[in-house]
């Protein structure tokens, strides 16, 4: 279990990193969610840092950080207008060709943050608190994996 959680957080930092050193030269709509995509990012990196034990457990930060990524992952499909593939955007055309399975993706991230944000206010169950990361990462990584290109 431990390595599975290792394992997906891994993949889910890789991805985000990446994405972190390619936002030169973005405007618009498409710095802007890139902006957002780094500040997911960043708040998924704290509470794994909290879930492998490298800083110490804050239910208060923890639950801050995974509402702020529900609430990002609400507002993302309004962040990809059809067109909105400038350089140096890594979003793939099958979003627009696939529109309602990324709209899917996206609440399920709200859902799995959400429930995230209610673990790390009931911490005493660690169990359930790295379950919900990893499913968390889990939803970030399907649709990186679905509809990100790599520039």
């Amino acid at each position: 279990m431990r390595k599975r959680t290792a394992a997906a957080t891994a993949a889910l930092l890789m991805l985000t990193a990446a994405g972190a050193l390619s936002h030169s030269g973005a405007t618009g709509i498409v710095k802007e969610r890139m902006d957002v995509m780094n500040e997911i990012s960043r708040d998924m990196k704290a509470i794994a840092g909290m879930v492998r034990g490298k800083s110490p457990f804050d239910a208060d930060e923890a639950t801050a950080a995974a509402r702020a990524i529900a609430d990002h992952a609400q507002a993302l499909p309004k962040m990809f207008p059809e067109g909105s593939m400038i350089e140096p955007s890594e979003a793939s055309p099958d979003i627009w060709d696939e529109w309602r399975r990324f709209v899917a993706l996206s609440r399920r991230m709200k859902s799995d943050a959400l429930s995230l944000a209610d673990a790390a206010e009931t911490a005493p169950d660690a169990t359930a608190f790295r379950a919900q990361f990893r499913a968390l990462g889990q939803s970030c990584l399907a649709c990186h994996e679905a509809f990100r290109v790599r520039r």
